[in-house]
């Protein structure tokens, strides 16, 4: 009886050890500097610019631990303000080794179009000032900037993107790191590349869900986050490795090209996948063109060689 009770109490103990608090953590960076309001960084293009105003919504995030088990968060919200050191306990959970975390930027379409004075005023979607709500129709601010840009910074910009067709999932794999018995998953934004290949030298005003506000939330899907351990997105990480590969024209209507001259393997299939994952559509591959999606909005365009995926390209589809 007393074994028994030993083993038991053995099994407890491990139980209750791997229950452990979970934080969400954003360390803010300008071209990989430490970040604060008003300070000036430049983008791909050389066009310099500041910082006044940042802010951007996180949601839909899911944990993924253990060999590809998910434990998913669906009524946790995020409201990151660029002004503010960012860390949220997510929760405590029995985690053994943490793989990857799952999230999107923006709010989901089972919130974004309810009344944010529904919410409890502390609440991420309450209103706010200055708002990040656009109006019952069109949501939610998915991610904010403005700023100075240009020479002397003597232009004015605004990105106010939105757009539930931009609401784009992005998996960031990490192990995460301890921190006096807490496991932090420690991001790294760099929103320098918010505006990769934006062109911010005449200044710029974007309100709304399309072109470069669109490209704006693309490149927060893509390019602005990395791990501790220094993984960019999934996506992110196979563009870089197809810059030999060319899409066109991007933004595209109903038909896109692929140039892949300078690329080693021989492309055979492509695949359209959406911003959860699912895969659309998928063909053999024909240099004479592929057909877009029917809907607009920023897909993947996933090219292979046999069973190999060579390269993924992503691609805004305005029908």
């Amino acid at each position: 009886m007393k074994r028994i009770l030993l083993v038991l109490s053995l099994i407890i103990g491990v139980a209750v050890s791997a229950q452990q608090n979970l934080l969400f953590e954003i360390q803010h960076t300008l071209n990989g500097q430490a970040f604060t309001p008003g300070d000036q960084g430049q983008n791909n293009m050389g066009d310099d610019f500041n910082v006044y105003r940042l802010e951007y919504y996180i949601s839909r995030i899911a944990l993924i631990h253990d060999g590809g088990q998910e434990i998913e968060l669906p009524d946790t919200y995020l409201l990151v303000d660029g002004s503010q050191t960012f860390s949220q306990l997510l929760g405590s959970f029995s985690i053994t080794q943490l793989e990857a975390v799952r999230f999107a930027i923006g709010v989901d379409s089972a919130r974004n179009y309810l009344d944010p004075a529904s919410w409890p005023m502390a609440h991420p979607l309450a209103p706010k000032s200055p708002s990040m709500h656009w109006g019952w129709t069109a949501g939610y601010r998915f991610a904010v900037m403005e700023g100075n840009s240009g020479v002397g910074l003597g232009q004015n910009y605004e990105f106010h993107a939105l757009g539930g067709k931009n609401f784009t999932y992005q998996t960031i794999q990490t192990n995460g790191v301890s921190d006096n018995g807490d496991l932090v998953i420690r991001l790294f934004a760099d929103y320098a590349e918010a505006f990769y290949n934006i062109p911010l030298d005449q200044g710029m005003i974007q309100h709304g869900q399309d072109d470069e506000a669109a490209e704006f939330l693309g490149n927060f899907s893509v390019r602005v986050f990395k791990s501790s351990e220094g993984n960019g997105p999934v996506a992110s990480i196979l563009e870089q490795d197809s810059k030999s590969v060319r899409v066109f024209p991007n933004p595209a209507a109903r038909q896109v090209k692929v140039d892949a001259s300078d690329l080693a393997a021989s492309i055979d299939r492509f695949e359209w996948v959406n911003n959860q994952g699912a895969t659309l559509a998928s063909g053999k591959f024909s240099e004479g063109g592929i057909e877009t999606p029917a809907v607009s909005g920023i897909y993947f365009l996933n090219l292979y060689s046999g069973s190999t995926l060579v390269a993924v390209k992503k691609v805004l589809v305005q029908r």
